[in-house]
């Protein structure tokens, strides 16, 4: 059992007992969830319902406590679920029903299937969408532009963030302008994902990108936009996303998970459209593994 204060200035509280739940932002809380929950993903694995990705089985996905399940099939969804339930029930866990979701990825060439099926939580039926946020990332079952969404999601987040920069340090100097453009707009959260978007979209954001570095530095008339990166010793927009899809392109060659493995280690991954469309964008080398998270997702 842990003992906690409380330091107020220099004062401090007198000692107390937490007797449940994981202390919120603690070292050894990541662990210790883990140690809690790993029974679960066990009978997940053991239960044999899953989908195959390149030859290696995977029917559950977890990033701290955001689960995701994979199944092939109605009743193989509804199996994974109700293990996840029986679980929480002997573990005094509660499952959120109103974040949960059912989401049907189809496979290529065949015809959407309007019919959804209910699928039960503790006596609750989840809702089906067709686009979900997940770690802050729009994901959507459409097989064509499904990146478009999140592009303009973004597109919005950088002009509402350009003009609180602007409207809150327009007295500063360009030192700290230049830092606040760095800690803001050096990376645009997931853009090394998108791999589908159209040329209009995609200039959508360039610009709105290239707005806020004008605003941010009270740039008029008809200048050069690139020199003026330069001479900043800043980024552009293309810059900035060749070195995110780099950073994410060695990150998972030097990854040891055995899903993400698979799918580096295939050749035929390298004739896959989105891997040809990451080429034309960011001239990786001859490797497989851009695209890679979207591969995953459908």
């Amino acid at each position: 059992m842990q003992s906690f204060r409380i330091i107020w200035s220099d004062e401090k509280s007198r000692a107390f007992c937490v007797q449940k739940s994981v202390r919120q932002g603690g070292v050894l809380s990541p662990y210790f969830f883990n140690l809690y929950m790993d029974g679960l993903e066990e009978k997940l694995d053991a239960s044999g319902l899953g989908c195959r990705i390149n030859g290696s089985f995977v029917n559950n996905i977890w990033y701290a406590d955001d689960l995701v399940l994979l199944a092939p099939s109605i009743f193989a969804l509804q199996r994974l679920i109700d293990i996840c339930s029986d679980y929480a029930c002997k573990h005094n866990i509660l499952f959120n029903g109103r974040k949960t979701v059912c989401m049907r990825f189809e496979s290529h060439g065949k015809n959407k299937i309007m019919y959804k099926p209910k699928i039960e939580l503790k006596s609750s039926f989840l809702n089906w969408v067709n686009s979900y946020s997940y770690l802050g990332y729009q994901i959507d079952n459409s097989s064509k532009k499904y990146d478009d969404n999140e592009i303009q999601r973004k597109y919005y987040h950088i002009k509402v963030r350009a003009n609180m920069l602007a409207s809150r340090f327009s007295k500063t100097c360009e030192i700290v302008r230049r830092q606040l453009f760095l800690t803001y707009f050096s990376s645009i959260y997931c853009c090394s994902l998108w791999v589908t978007e159209t040329q209009k979209v995609h200039n959508l954001v360039k610009v709105a990108y290239n707005n806020c570095f004008r605003i941010l530095f009270k740039i008029r008339g008809p200048h050069s936009i690139s020199n003026e990166f330069v001479n900043r010793r800043l980024n552009t927009f293309d810059r900035m996303r060749r070195r995110n899809c780099y950073s994410l392109c060695n990150r998972v060659m030097q990854s040891n998970n055995i899903v993400i493995s698979s799918l580096v280690d295939n050749e035929d991954f390298c004739n896959n459209p989105m891997y040809k469309e990451r080429t034309t964008v960011s001239k990786p080398p001859d490797h497989p593994t851009f695209s890679l998270l979207h591969t995953l997702q459908t």
